[in-house]
């Protein structure tokens, strides 16, 4: 009876090590984060970004990085670039890899109702979504 208890314990406590370790898995394929800026200084960030309702902010070396859009698609990410640049916006394409198999997915479904669509307002609003379900995604696989 105890040799069937260790027993149970050990394949429990494995099978909670596996299914963690598949769920850290990195995606190691790029994206296109479109990078409004780079600050080192908060006061010149906080009045430069306040056009954009939502946006990505990543803390890297003491500056602050600021993305507004994300796609698998680089012509899409051209796309964007174009539609931002229209409103006198100048965003850079980065290569970035995603941390998430599940935001990874999310993405490229987005993608999909963005090639579908002819305004640029609906991929604007497209892209609101994706960053809000980066934010999502981003936010909960920090609490595990």
């Amino acid at each position: 009876m105890k040799k069937t208890i260790i027993g149970c314990v050990i394949f429990i406590g494995l099978g909670f090590l596996i299914g963690n370790k598949f769920q850290e898995r990195q995606i190691e394929e790029p994206f296109y984060f479109l990078r409004e800026g780079v600050y080192e200084n908060k006061n010149v960030f906080e009045e430069n970004v306040k056009d954009f309702d939502k946006k990505i902010m990543e803390y890297k070396n003491n500056k602050i990085y600021i993305y507004t859009a994300i796609t698998k698609d680089i012509n899409l990410a051209k796309k964007i670039q174009e539609i931002y640049k229209k409103q006198k916006i100048s965003l850079k394409i980065e290569e970035i890899s995603l941390p998430s198999e599940e935001l990874s997915t999310n993405i490229k479904q987005f993608d999909l109702l963005m090639k579908n669509t002819k305004s640029e307002e609906e991929i604007l609003k497209i892209q609101e979504v994706v960053i809000a379900n980066y934010e999502e995604i981003m936010k909960n696989q920090e609490n595990l």
